[in-house]
C-alpha cells in the first residue's frame, strides 16, 4: 500500500493528459471548480472516440509518507481536502518531523477554490 498526498490545481488545459479527475468519479468537486470542467475525447477499448466530462490538473506539491496511524481512519482512499478546515486536520494526522515540509509545501500554497489536495493509498 502507497501513500500519495498532492496539492494540485485545477486548470483549464492540460499541461499532462494524463493528469484528469473524471466529473463521474470525482462529483463533490462541481461546488468548488464548476467553472473548470471540460470535455475530453478518449479512445475506447474497441476504437471509437468517447467523450468524458471532467477536470485537468496540475501538481504542485507531493508527500507520500510521514502520517500517523489515525490519519487512516480520518482519510480514506480518494479523499480530497477543499477547505482549510480539513486541511488543519490533515495537519494534526502528520508525524513531527514532517510537519515543516507539510507547512511550506501544502499549508503556504493551499488556496480555498483554486486547488486541493488529492489522497490516494
Amino acid at each position: 500500500m502507497g501513500l500519495d498526498i498532492n496539492l494540485i490545481e485545477i486548470i483549464e488545459k492540460p499541461k499532462l493528459k494524463m493528469c484528469w479527475l473524471s466529473e463521474d468519479e470525482n462529483p463533490e468537486l462541481q461546488n468548488y471548480f464548476s467553472d473548470l470542467i471540460t470535455t475530453r475525447k478518449t479512445e475506447s477499448e474497441n476504437g471509437t472516440l468517447v467523450s468524458e466530462k471532467g477536470y485537468y490538473y496540475e501538481e504542485i506539491s507531493y508527500q507520500r509518507k510521514g502520517v500517523k496511524a489515525v490519519f487512516f481512519k480520518k482519510f480514506g482512499t480518494d479523499d480530497f481536502v477543499l477547505t482549510k478546515d480539513k486541511l488543519f486536520k490533515l495537519q494534526k494526522c502528520l508525524k513531527k518531523e514532517y510537519l515543516d515540509t507539510f507547512e511550506s509545501d501544502f499549508m503556504q500554497k493551499f488556496r480555498e477554490k483554486k486547488n486541493l489536495i488529492m489522497i490516494s493509498y
